[in-house]
């Protein structure tokens, strides 16, 4: 039974339908907060993470007498750029020989010529264009990329 002096929105007493959207605009903003906190960990984490892997390789002997490849997915995809960037800094243009990017979130735009050079081989992007995670997660933390892994 509906009261005559109640207002109603959504099928919900107005002081009820208030709190419900309060307490969904709270949580979200909140959700976004934690996102792109723990997102701007990750990504910081996996550029340090590139730069460290390309020094194990040029740096040390335990890949000295192998062919090296790189497979990522995700943020590691992120890992693998940052290790041809800097190997193409330290002008090591003989040490990775395929480059494999599933799903990846390295935008299209940091694929150089000088880039791609570092690979003797290959280098393939597997991914597909109905990726709905990979394109709407990201847009959230960060509008500005066109990843690889949605194009």
């Amino acid at each position: 039974m509906i009261a005559a002096n109640s207002v109603y929105f959504l099928g919900l007493e107005f002081g009820a339908a208030y709190r419900f959207l309060s307490l969904a605009i709270t949580g979200l903003s909140s959700y976004k907060t934690i996102k792109k906190d723990v997102w701007s960990t990750t990504f910081e984490e996996s550029i340090i993470t590139g730069i460290y892997l390309a020094h194990l390789i040029a740096d040390t002997d335990i890949f000295k007498n192998y062919s090296v490849s790189l497979a990522g997915f995700s943020l590691g995809t992120m890992v693998i750029i940052n290790c041809l960037w800097e190997l193409q800094r330290m002008k090591r243009f003989d040490l990775i020989y395929d480059c494999l990017f599933l799903g990846g979130v390295v935008d299209i735009s940091d694929f150089g010529k000088e880039t791609i050079d570092v690979v003797t081989n290959n280098v393939m992007s597997t991914y597909s264009k109905k990726d709905l995670i990979l394109r709407m997660l990201l847009k959230t933390v960060d509008f500005g990329v066109e990843p690889i892994g949605v194009s």
